[in-house]
């Protein structure tokens, strides 16, 4: 085949091996051009000024060494760090004390998220592992004697001490850190010192113009603003976001976290940094929870738990369906009930579950007129009106009832000392033996006093006995025999029939 001009080949691979002595005369290569790809993986890449290197794995442009000073950590206080592409050792250890220190494993770059690990002291601190790490507040223990933590190249970890004493840090040896990983603490004292050159994989310090996509695996972090111009949005990010400045856009999807100062909906705040909420009106789970900025008014699907409520107009208490609550009172509406299982004043139960009242005293009053007053003090009671009852016993064995000087026991009654008894009749059992004409009908008759029986009268016989004298003013009619132990005297005519 004839040769062409035009004709190239499809495909050319330069490999350029290019060395020189560290000496300055390195610096007379002006300029390069090389139309293929430049294999550095034996060395390092520095510019002539050092604004780009590629060193161990890592790409920095304008990049420039950053001291850290990492202060150790006690009782939840927390370290953070992302493990470089290069590093291939990392070691935990106590500030006080030289011999706790263990390493970690350091893996290649996982997939998997960051990771909070929760730090605590070994039972015997001075015994390997001589911390514990676990995945909550004092869980399962992650590591081990022989067992280590392990952690990826490429990853974020935070670590959270849970407990005090022995001061934890991360460093490449004891209470040093020449890793140049960039440790970030909460801590205050008990410093470690050290720098960062490679903080991260690519390093760019200054304006990066993307002319495509970019896309981020993991965490997207910014320290100025974001700003999504027109209809267009950020979404989908695939893992946390933070962002120190401001992202202005029509709309924001993000199935990770979206942390911000304060939000902004056009020229409203919504969310101030110190997290107040402001909005026009508020709903939450599909309706569940209903708020109106105009009425005020709140609407509830589910329970309503709070601890305290308080009356928002001064003197007007809160409504609850009806019921006033004001000033420690409940005031029930017209003809309502209050129903519970047990009413209290204080801790005093004075109505029970099963209705029984406990009460200091009691009081009934009606329109001014108080009908009943009972004194827990005496147990006296004072009653207006009439007590109407089918039985009173006794309260003291063998002590009756007193009503008004009247002892009522065992069935009898007795007055008091030159007291009277009225009635219209007066009864034994069913007979009457006193009647409303002040007439006696009795079985027998006797008077007797002071042990002696002055008169005896006999209903079966009709025979009377008499001790003393009888005076008969008016006739007398015998219809048997008089029979006489003394003498009889007469002012009249005796007739016998």
């Amino acid at each position: 085949m004839p040769k062409s001009e035009n004709v190239i080949p499809s495909f050319f691979l330069f490999v350029i091996y290019m060395s020189w002595p560290t000496t300055a005369e390195a610096n007379n290569f002006k300029s390069t051009f090389v139309q293929g790809f430049v294999d550095v993986s034996g060395g390092d890449y520095i510019n002539r000024n050092g604004g780009v290197q590629i060193m161990q794995h890592h790409v920095n442009i304008g990049m420039t060494s950053v001291s850290n000073s990492t202060a150790s950590i006690e009782g939840n206080q927390q370290l953070s760090i992302t493990i470089p592409l290069f590093l291939n050792e990392l070691k935990y250890f106590c500030y006080l004390h030289g011999s706790m220190i263990e390493n970690f494993d350091i893996g290649a770059i996982d997939t998997s998220r960051d990771k909070t690990y929760y730090v605590r002291l070994n039972d015997d601190p001075f015994s390997p592992p001589y911390y514990i790490f676990s995945d909550t507040e004092n869980g399962l223990a992650l590591n081990g004697v022989g067992s280590r933590l392990q952690l990826y190249r490429g990853s974020s970890y935070t670590f959270v001490r849970t407990d005090n004493g022995h001061p934890f840090n991360i460093g490449t040896a004891w209470n040093e850190n020449n890793s140049g990983m960039l440790v970030h603490s909460s801590g205050n004292e008990n410093n470690v010192s050290g720098s960062a050159l490679f903080q991260y994989p690519l390093t760019v310090n200054g304006t990066a113009n993307i002319k495509g996509h970019l896309y981020v695996e993991r965490d997207l972090s910014l320290n100025g603003d974001m700003v999504v111009d027109g209809s267009s949005k950020l979404s989908s990010v695939s893992a946390d976001s933070i962002v120190a400045g401001t992202i202005s856009s029509s709309a924001i999807s993000t199935g990770g976290t979206l942390d911000a100062q304060s939000y902004n909906v056009g020229a409203y705040n919504v969310i101030s940094a110190t997290r107040q909420v402001a909005c026009a009106d508020l709903e939450v789970g599909s309706s569940k929870v209903l708020m109106y900025g105009d009425t005020g008014n709140a609407s509830f699907e589910g329970t309503l738990e709070v601890d305290t409520i308080n009356e928002k107009t001064s003197s007007s208490g809160v409504t609850v369906e009806g019921v006033l609550l004001k000033n420690g009172s409940v005031q029930a509406g017209s003809n309502s009930t209050i129903t519970a299982t047990n009413f209290n004043v204080g801790s005093k139960n004075v109505i029970s579950g099963s209705a029984q009242g406990s009460l200091t005293d009691l009081e009934l009053k009606n329109n001014g007129n108080t009908g009943l007053l009972a004194f827990g003090e005496t147990g006296n009671m004072e009653l207006t009106g009439t007590l109407s009852i089918d039985t009173i016993n006794e309260k003291t064995s063998s002590s009756g009832v007193s009503v008004e000087g009247v002892l009522l026991k065992n069935g009898s009654v007795q007055a008091g000392s030159n007291s009277t008894i009225t009635a219209t009749n007066f009864n034994v059992g069913s007979k009457n033996v006193i009647s409303g004409s002040a007439q006696g009908s009795f079985t027998d008759l006797e008077l007797k006093n002071n042990g002696n029986t002055g008169l005896l009268v006999f209903g079966e016989t009709g025979n009377m006995d008499l001790l003393g004298t009888i005076d008969i003013t008016g006739q007398s009619i015998m219809r048997s025999d008089l029979s006489l132990n003394g003498a009889i005297r007469m002012n009249s005519v005796v007739r016998q029939f």
